[in-house]
């Protein structure tokens, strides 16, 4: 009963179905289509479940915006991306590993600016990633996420003559570098363990007193008979 209790409480700790909030920050590069600048800043917020020993679903937005790289071109390019996306942990220790795949919607805005004359488009569109990363649990109650993706999604944009950029609807691959910070919350709280208390053993009745027997009374000389 007891080495049977003792893996059930392993189990239950390292899997314990928790809720998580996961803000966070990421990097941009942008496809080179885009002639965005690379390494733009942004940021996103998501919350994550964990389903079972080895699966979590994380659903969030994230943005991020980069100024052009476009010679005598003004503006920014803008992405928002809303997603639920699937993760396979190898472990469920404070180190986890993990493989994800997701799909979603893009929100793409190329707002760009050449000689006064506004030109690029935005597009709603299909979003889909997939990529790698790792989690690290500090405690119960807090940890770190990273994670490096790939996002295809669909943009529009005018033509560019001065620059040679082709306008009209391109598909896109974004990789982002994501940061956050993992708050876990409702996680149901593992029973207890009980050891079975003993039967308490009755102590033994004490042995009897031994009874003395009287001693036979001293036999006299026979009495001489007449």
């Amino acid at each position: 009963f007891a080495f049977s209790a003792a893996v059930a409480t392993a189990d239950e700790v390292a899997y314990d179905g928790a809720w998580y909030a996961l803000p966070g920050v990421n990097v941009m590069h942008a496809d080179s289509d885009l002639e965005a600048k690379p390494r733009s800043v942004g940021g996103f917020l998501k919350f994550g479940k964990e389903i079972s020993e080895h699966w979590d679903i994380q659903v969030g937005l994230s943005h991020n915006s980069a100024g052009n790289d476009f010679e005598g071109v003004s503006g920014k390019y803008r992405q928002t991306l809303f997603g639920v996306d699937a993760l396979y942990l190898f472990s469920r220790d404070k180190f986890r590993p993990f493989l994800l795949a997701g799909v979603g919607a893009a929100r793409n805005n190329i707002d760009y600016s050449v000689a006064g004359t506004d030109i690029g488009g935005k597009k709603t569109s299909w979003m889909a990633n997939v990529g790698f990363g790792a989690q690290y649990l500090f405690n119960e109650s807090f940890g770190l996420q990273a994670d490096l993706r790939h996002v295809w999604s669909r943009a529009e944009v005018d033509d560019i003559p001065a620059v040679g950029f082709s306008g009209g609807t391109h598909t896109i691959g974004n990789t982002y570098l994501n940061l956050g910070a993992i708050f876990r919350f409702g996680a149901p709280k593992p029973a207890p363990v009980v050891e079975p208390t003993p039967e308490p053993v009755a102590a033994p009745e004490p042995a009897p007193e031994p009874v003395a027997e009287a001693a036979p009374a001293p036999v006299g000389p026979a009495e001489p008979a007449f």
